[in-house]
C-alpha cells in the first residue's frame, strides 16, 4: 500500500490516545482507514444478507483447544501467550447445519487454529516443529527482501513473518516470541487486525519494518473471505534496500491426517485465472498431500501431520500478481 503514509511510530501514538468519538474506537477507526483508503480498494465479496447473527467473537482468553484440536503435547503451555482472540460461525441446527466453524488467532493477527466441529475438526498442523510452535505451519503472510536475503556482508535470511521468529536465539528464545499486536477491532461479521511483523531468523542484523493487516469476515454457509494487506514503514531515503520484492501470500497448510487431498486446476484445463472456480469438474486434478518442496529429501515429514511436523502449503508466487496494492481475497470453505 504505498499510497498510505502511516508509519510504525504514528500508528504507535494514535493507539494510545482515547477514542474520539463514542461509537467510533480509535483501533476501529484506523484499520478501517488501512484496508479502504487506497487506489484500488475493492469491497467485500460476501454476498450473504445476515451473518452478523451467526457471528460471535472474544478477545478473552476462553482455555486451552487442545481437548478439540489436539496440539503437540510439548507445546501447549505456549497458546496463552499466542492467544488473541476467537470468532465462530453458528450454522445453526439439523442435517444442513454442518459448517460451523471457529478460529483462533494469534497477536500477529493470522490464524492459527480453524476448528469445524461437525466437519473434520481441526485444519492446521499440530505444532510438532521443534523450533516454531505456531510460527511456521500456521496460516501468516511473509514478506522477502532479496536485495538482503542472504547477499554480503550478512549472509543471513531476511524473512518477515506475521507470525512471529523462530527459536533458534539461544538463550532470547527459550520461549517462543509472537508478533505484537497493534489494534484489533470486530464488529458485525468481520474481526480485523494489525501486527507488527518479526525477523523470522534471529538473531538478525535487519530490522522489521512491515506492518501486516489481516481482515475475517464470515460469508456464512462455512466461508471465510480474508483480506490480507501489507505496509512498508520503511524510511524511503534508504533507498531501494529497503524494498519487499517476493511475498508468500498466504503461506499456510492444513493438517494432513484430516484434510489429505488438495484441488488445482489441471495443466491442461479448467481456470486460467487461479480462481479455483471450475466450470466442468473433469478440469480439476485431486493432488495428494501437496507438499513444500522439502519433502522430497524428508518423506516422512509427509507421512501424517497428526504425528510430525511439515509443510502443506506452497508459497504462492501468483499471489503478488493478484495482490492489486497488496490486496487480496482468500476463502476457506470446508466442503
Amino acid at each position: 500500500m504505498s499510497n498510505l503514509r502511516i508509519g510504525v511510530r504514528s500508528l504507535a501514538l494514535l493507539l494510545l490516545i482515547a477514542p474520539f468519538a463514542a461509537a467510533v474506537s480509535v483501533d476501529e477507526a484506523i484499520l478501517s482507514d488501512i484496508l479502504t483508503s487506497f487506489v484500488g480498494h475493492e469491497a467485500s465479496t460476501c454476498t450473504a444478507a445476515d451473518t452478523a447473527s451467526s457471528t460471535s467473537f472474544t478477545f478473552s482468553w476462553p482455555g486451552s483447544s487442545d481437548a478439540t484440536s489436539g496440539w503437540y503435547p510439548p507445546h501447549l503451555g505456549f497458546e496463552q501467550d499466542l492467544f488473541q482472540a476467537a470468532m465462530s460461525h453458528d450454522d445453526g441446527s439439523g442435517i444442513s447445519g454442518k459448517r460451523s466453524w471457529t478460529i483462533r488467532i494469534g497477536t500477529g493477527g493470522n490464524m492459527y487454529s480453524h476448528h469445524a466441529p461437525d466437519l473434520h475438526g481441526e485444519s492446521m498442523a499440530p505444532q510438532a516443529h521443534s523450533d516454531a510452535p505456531w510460527i511456521d505451519e500456521v496460516q501468516q503472510q511473509v514478506a522477502v527482501n532479496n536485495v538482503l536475503n542472504g547477499q554480503a556482508p550478512w549472509n543471513r535470511p531476511y524473512f518477515q513473518h506475521q507470525a512471529g521468529a523462530y527459536q533458534r536465539d539461544g538463550d532470547y528464545t527459550t520461549v517462543p516470541f509472537y508478533s505484537p499486536s497493534f489494534a484489533r477491532h470486530c464488529e458485525g461479521n468481520t474481526c480485523t487486525f494489525a501486527s507488527w511483523g518479526t525477523q523470522a531468523h534471529v538473531p538478525t542484523p535487519f530490522t522489521a519494518p512491515v506492518m501486516f493487516i489481516t481482515r475475517y469476515t464470515n460469508c456464512g454457509n462455512g466461508v471465510i473471505e480474508l483480506t490480507q494487506a501489507m505496509h512498508n514503514f520503511a524510511d524511503v531515503v534508504s533507498g531501494t534496500d529497503v524494498d519487499q520484492n517476493y511475498f508468500n501470500v498466504g503461506w499456510g497448510g492444513v493438517r494432513t491426517g484430516t484434510l489429505p487431498y488438495a484441488l488445482e486446476a489441471s495443466s491442461t484445463s479448467g481456470s486460467s485465472t487461479g480462481s479455483l472456480d471450475f466450470s466442468d469438474p473433469d478440469f480439476v486434478d485431486t493432488l495428494g498431500n501437496c507438499a513444500w518442496s522439502v519433502s522430497s529429501s524428508s518423506p516422512g515429514q509427509m507421512t501424517n501431520l497428526d504425528v510430525t511436523p511439515g509443510y502443506t502449503g506452497k508459497p504462492h508466487k501468483f499471489g503478488f500478481e493478484l495482490l492489486q496494492n497488496f490486496l487480496t481475497h482468500l476463502f476457506i470453505h470446508p466442503m
